[in-house]
């Protein structure tokens, strides 16, 4: 048989915590087009603004180019800067999950 020993209790403040979840972001499953719209890239989840571009809705950073077309007139383009959908939701950008 197995016991365990005193739990210990670790007491952290909210207030020191770096990253913490909203509970509509746990609730929902996705954002909606108008929170995608109206909050700055820097006030959204990693998770939500990933969502935001992978929807359309916002637009991509860096300098990552893919490969868009269909057949053999695929051509390599840059994304960033540039508001395109993901697979999931009927864009050109390949899937990577």
């Amino acid at each position: 048989m197995l016991t365990a020993g005193p739990a210990k209790i670790q007491q952290t403040s909210i207030a020191n915590a770096k990253y913490f979840m909203k509970v509509y972001e746990v609730v929902e499953a996705t954002p909606s087009k108008s929170y995608c719209k109206n909050t700055p890239k820097h006030k959204m989840s990693a998770s939500w603004a990933s969502s935001c571009k992978s929807q359309g809705l916002i637009t991509r950073d860096g300098d990552k180019s893919h490969l868009m077309g269909s057949g053999k007139k695929k051509k390599r383009q840059r994304v960033g800067g540039r508001r395109i959908k993901g697979a999931k939701y009927g864009g050109p950008l390949p899937d990577w999950s």
